[in-house]
């Protein structure tokens, strides 16, 4: 009965708040931009900066805190040498990291189910060619090498996408067998706002609300095996390091040669990205 209700609370989340950004975003477009950022910042940062209190007080906490800095100076580096390079890597480690969270199986073959779902989702909301999402990308990598790659992928990307629409359905459905309702109802949604909304919105819902919201509800249980945290727990617990990826947006926007807080923001996403995917793997793995 727990697990229903909690399917059931979830669904309605999720529902809720397709619909709404749908509507804000029909009727305020050009707000579409500062309310991802809000959200992104204050909604999907937080998810990944509670990680150190997975781990164990002490010499763990102290190692891991040490793993997530030297990892995310070497992310800010790598940005600085390859942007191009680096956003591929981003886009995959996270579309690993989303199908390792969102896929309950225990099948063998897991990390592969994984990665191409991720990728799938990836694709079913952002459309690289959808202007709300091309200038971010174009200010991550510059015109030439977007230009390049739009002019590869272009004559593919409505079968791609077809596909991929498939799998974010399929693949969820086919794997979980003891909530199947919810998962056909969690694909349907990330599909329709994949048609429906701006690209910058389709990622900042899934990755604010499916993603990052999805994950803390499941933390509040798991860092505690007696009582479970309190949102307002978990807030406090990720404002450390949720400060410390801010800084990022600011170090980035001094060092890097990309001009807009928001695609920032992103690189400063995929910084948090590495370590928390890392690690995330690690409790998923254990459960």
């Amino acid at each position: 009965m727990d697990a229903l209700s909690s399917s059931y609370r979830s669904a309605v989340v999720y529902v809720g708040s397709a619909l709404i950004l749908v509507a804000l975003t029909t009727l305020l477009p050009s707000a579409v931009v500062v309310l991802s950022v809000l959200l992104i910042s204050l909604g999907g940062v937080p998810h990944g900066a509670v990680d150190l209190h997975l781990t164990l007080p002490g010499a763990q906490r102290w190692r891991e805190l040490a793993v997530y800095l030297v990892s995310m100076s070497a992310v800010l580096l790598g940005w600085y040498l390859s942007s191009p390079v680096m956003l591929a890597f981003f886009l995959v480690n996270s579309a690993w990291h989303f199908g390792d969270c969102d896929l309950s199986t225990p099948h063998a073959a897991k990390p592969v189910l994984a990665l191409v779902y991720g990728l799938a989702v990836l694709l079913v909301v952002i459309n690289p060619l959808d202007p709300s999402i091309y200038w971010i990308l174009e200010d991550l990598i510059g015109q030439a090498d977007l230009s390049s790659f739009v002019t590869i992928i272009e004559p593919y990307l409505v079968p791609m996408r077809i596909i991929a629409m498939v799998l974010v359905v399929a693949v969820p459905v086919s794997t979980n067998h003891t909530t199947r309702i919810a998962a056909l109802v969690r694909g349907i949604l990330i599909v329709g706002m994949g048609l429906m909304a701006p690209s910058l919105v389709a990622f900042t819902w899934y990755f604010v609300v499916i993603h990052s919201w999805t994950s803390l509800s499941r933390l509040r249980f798991y860092v505690s095996a007696n009582e479970p945290w309190t949102w307002r727990r978990l807030i406090v617990a990720a404002a450390p390091l949720s400060v410390v990826t801010y800084a990022g947006v600011v170090i980035g926007f001094l060092l890097l040669p990309i001009s807009s807080l928001t695609a920032l923001l992103f690189v400063a996403l995929s910084a948090l990205t590495l370590p928390h995917s890392r690690l995330f793997s690690r409790v998923y793995a254990s459960r």
